[in-house]
């Protein structure tokens, strides 16, 4: 079986759909002949790099004829499995595969901003028939949470199945006598930033969480427009001797980042599908704490610490979470992932 996974953005720093990608084509390899297609300029590795027009602020393909353009691309593979149900490059590679019968899959990995707001997303989604006749050509909609699920039923009447993210469990794993960091405790994020990830609230949470350990550090991994901005921020607030920023740090050193830390925090406020970063964590055996927000509380399971996405919640949450460390559940290792979407192509085939 030939299969094409289509993404947006696939740079090493895009965010967690580039990494979804990266690791599904991987372990889907023992069962198929998988193909990576993007647009991206910066994507790494062994891929199809498609020239385009890109729109200068959300980076998304612009080019004319866009469908055309991918038939060459598409037309030798028995899937096209395209990822994110609202970027140009995923839908039109839709199109190109229907014009050869060729079965599609899309994974919608977005929530957006009130994202339950059922009425009013619906209401959108018939302003724009197009979209909707497109979505009506896949042959199976995947969506990485409930909540990212019935955020694409507003668009269509056949909202599909949930499959989650994975992690690579034989990557991150706990490991002990690793400490790349001073500080007691050790607090760390990882993620973009940008404003819906609420990094700005787990700095001003520090405040809080020094008064009780003196000695607390917070590393934050990643890159994005917000950094200048937090950097002050933590000056401002008084606690840029126990911020650290690394900027982006590539994967295969993240899992000693990982093991560095202990406690893990994803702050965000809005917008979050998942959030393949708390795998990450969880299966490093770290205590996690998390905002009630999208598909978080369905990641947790039940276990690390949800909390408000406001400073004091955060801290008290930090507080709570220290010394509980969480367990992974075995259905998110990416060889059980991996199993479960390569049964979608052979029954949609």
């Amino acid at each position: 079986m030939k299969v094409l996974q289509v993404v947006e953005w696939f740079s090493p720093h895009a965010g967690g759909v580039a990494r979804h990608v990266r690791e599904l084509s991987s372990f889907l390899s023992a069962y198929a002949d998988v193909s990576i297609l993007t647009s991206d300029p910066e994507a790494e590795g062994d891929v199809f790099r498609l020239p385009a027009v890109k729109d200068p602020l959300f980076k998304v393909t612009i080019t004319p004829g866009l469908p055309s353009i991918l038939k060459k691309y598409v037309r030798d593979y028995d899937v096209v499995h395209v990822h994110h149900a609202f970027a140009r490059l995923p839908l039109a590679a839709i199109k190109a595969a229907k014009t050869f019968n060729i079965s599609a899959v899309l994974t919608n990995h977005t929530v957006s901003f009130m994202y339950d707001y059922e009425h009013l997303w619906r209401f959108l989604s018939y302003t724009y028939p197009r979209y909707r006749l497109t979505l009506s050509k896949v042959d199976s909609i995947i969506s990485v949470s409930e909540a990212a699920r019935r955020f694409i039923s507003n668009f269509t009447v056949n909202p599909g199945i949930v499959i989650p993210n994975g992690v690579d469990t034989d990557r991150f794993r706990p490991r002990s006598g690793i400490r790349l960091f001073d500080g007691d405790p050790v607090i760390l994020y990882v993620g973009r930033l940008v404003p819906k990830k609420g990094v700005d609230n787990l700095i001003l949470a520090m405040k809080d969480v020094l008064k009780v350990h003196r000695k607390a550090r917070l590393i934050i991994v990643g890159k994005g427009a917000l950094q200048k901005m937090l950097r002050s921020e933590a000056k401002l607030a008084g606690v840029e001797r126990s911020v650290s920023f690394l900027g982006y740090v590539p994967d295969e050193e993240l899992p000693y980042i990982y093991n560095s830390a202990d406690v893990f925090v994803l702050p965000s406020i809005t917008g979050e599908s998942f959030g393949i970063v708390l795998l990450e964590a969880m299966a490093s055996g770290l205590p996690v704490v998390a905002t009630r927000v999208g598909g978080i509380p369905e990641v947790l399971s039940g276990q690390g610490v949800l909390v408000d996405p406001e400073p004091e919640s955060i801290a008290e949450g930090i507080e709570e979470a220290l010394g509980h460390p969480t367990t992974l559940p075995e259905r998110f290792s990416w060889k059980n992932i991996a199993k479960r979407v390569y049964k979608v192509y052979r029954e949609i085939i």
